[in-house]
């Protein structure tokens, strides 16, 4: 960590990793979940996968907490020496420049298709990226504070809405558990891989943190929340569009809070008011994988973090039109969650065990 007055709390933390996580995917989780899986126990597959994905998450800051105040890209190379730390730092940098372009695409597709029909998407990327730049010339803490700012509200209007959904919800959308055996509910886990990555990111975030004790701390619940909103999420959709429903939609979540109106009250339209709120939400999340790519980039080349956030923006810019249509957008999405299961999941482990066996005794 370069000066003090970059450094956040543990709550801010919390917030960052959550954000991370929760993204852009809250709306087509179901739709991936009920693709996979196809029975109406979905809804159970987050509970099981924030459990497994509590381990390596919890690995990810042990690790760090043992490096405070410095990031993966500066204490990777005391554990695997400068070759192969400068290689998983530059896998790093792609894998969180993908993101952040992943990010960013699937917010103008919203966007576009729900607000701003005949706006270019080019245009409504361009106009978020500006802001973008605006928002990371100040380093971390401007990030964290909006994020922190919005986190509640965003989950206030989201659980507000899911609320509201009763209107429409049945239960027996949700029936039988394990009706088909436990088979398709197992498969059904490899959909949670991209919901969850983004808690990698404490190997990062923990050089920043005030009290780096904490870390562990941090990170679980930056998983739990995330766990929590998708289980919620889940039995609402499902159990107001039923599995059948949710896969034949591209936005099950959007479209469940669009599927009903509020007579008589201010916002008619509650849907406009949760997208609105969503996009900023989305839009920090965007800004963190920027600002986290670029940081590896300053840290391995030695750069100023100004010139490579500039620098990189373009690159993100240009990747997150390079899926021509909503179809490659998703397998854009797989592959970034192929590359979190080693990096994020297999990658933190071996460096904890390999970092364990180097240490000397006291």
């Amino acid at each position: 960590m370069s000066n003090s007055n970059e450094s956040i709390s543990t709550s801010q933390t919390v917030v960052a990793i959550s954000s991370s996580i929760i993204g852009a995917t809250l709306l087509i989780l179901p739709r991936s979940v009920a693709e996979k899986i196809g029975t109406a126990d979905a809804w159970m597959t987050p509970i099981f996968g924030g459990i497994i994905m509590l381990i390596p998450a919890i690995f990810s800051a042990k690790l760090s907490q043992r490096f405070p105040g410095r990031t993966f890209f500066q204490f990777g190379q005391d554990i695997v020496g400068k070759v192969l730390a400068g290689l998983f730092t530059m896998m790093f940098i792609v894998y969180f420049s993908a993101l952040g372009a992943y990010e960013m695409r699937t917010l103008t597709e919203v966007i576009q298709f729900a607000l701003l029909e005949n706006t270019p998407r080019w245009a409504i990327s361009l106009i978020f990226l500006c802001a973008q730049l605006y928002l990371l010339v100040g380093g971390i803490n401007p990030v964290v504070r909006l994020l922190q700012a919005l986190l509640p509200i965003s989950l206030l209007f989201l659980f507000g809405a899911l609320g509201l959904s009763f209107k429409v919800f049945d239960l027996n959308n949700l029936r039988p558990v394990f009706g088909e055996g436990i088979m398709p509910f197992l498969k059904g886990i490899q959909s949670m891989v991209l919901p969850f990555s983004g808690f990698e990111s404490i190997m990062i975030v923990a050089a920043f943190i005030k009290q780096p004790q904490n870390a562990v701390k941090a990170v679980t619940l930056g998983v739990v929340v995330p766990t929590i909103v998708y289980t919620c999420t889940l039995i609402m959709v499902i159990g107001g569009l039923s599995i059948e429903g949710v896969a034949e939609k591209t936005w099950p979540t959007y479209s469940l809070i669009q599927s009903f109106e509020i007579t008589g009250a201010l916002f008619e339209r509650f849907d406009i008011l949760v997208l609105i709120i969503w996009v900023l939400q989305v839009f920090s999340t965007a800004s963190l994988c920027h600002f986290y790519a670029s940081l590896g980039i300053s840290q391995l080349f030695g750069r100023k973090i100004t010139h490579c956030i500039y620098g990189l923006a373009p690159l993100i810019f240009i990747a997150s039109f390079l899926p021509h249509n909503l179809d490659e957008l998703r397998k854009l999405g797989e592959w970034i969650g192929n590359a979190f299961l080693f990096l994020g999941v297999v990658l933190p482990i071996i460096l904890f065990m390999i970092s364990s066996i180097r240490r000397k005794p006291a």
